[in-house]
């Protein structure tokens, strides 16, 4: 099972409920897809491999941590590992590109690939789709 915590405050009755049933469900899944900037709006944490390793101590095997159009972190049991984005385009429009990662990721898992080619398959659809208006990629 994989999990984007996605964090939106307004959806929340108080950030403590939600720092709570983060910490819960890290037990029961299989993948966290966690942005570091919702982690950091949450957490406060600042560095990407903290990220992961907060996660992994909560008890989930294998982490990616999303930084945008950076690179992002996979931690998977003690095993890290780095996944450039791609880095010579223009976006226009940046709606969706999480979900575009994500999608992607979990796509790409669920074909077996590894971690680090589902983070390369990820990036690449989401740069696509950052450099159309309206999160859409034809």
């Amino acid at each position: 099972m994989t999990y984007d915590p996605n964090y939106r405050a307004n959806l929340w009755p108080d950030s403590d409920i939600c720092r709570q049933t983060n910490k819960q469900l890290a037990q029961l899944v299989d993948i966290a897809l966690v942005s570091k900037e919702d982690h950091i709006t949450l957490w406060g944490h600042t560095p990407t491999n903290s990220i992961a390793s907060t996660w992994s101590s909560w008890g989930t095997p294998e982490i990616i941590v999303k930084d945008g159009g950076n690179e992002c972190v996979i931690l998977k049991g003690d095993q890290e590992t780095c996944v450039s984005a791609h880095s010579n385009i223009t976006p226009v429009d940046t709606t969706g590109a999480g979900d575009s990662f994500a999608a992607g990721c979990i796509g790409s898992r669920l074909l077996s690939l590894s971690a680090h080619e589902a983070a390369t398959k990820a990036h690449s659809i989401a740069a696509q789709v950052v450099q159309r208006q309206g999160a859409i990629s034809n």
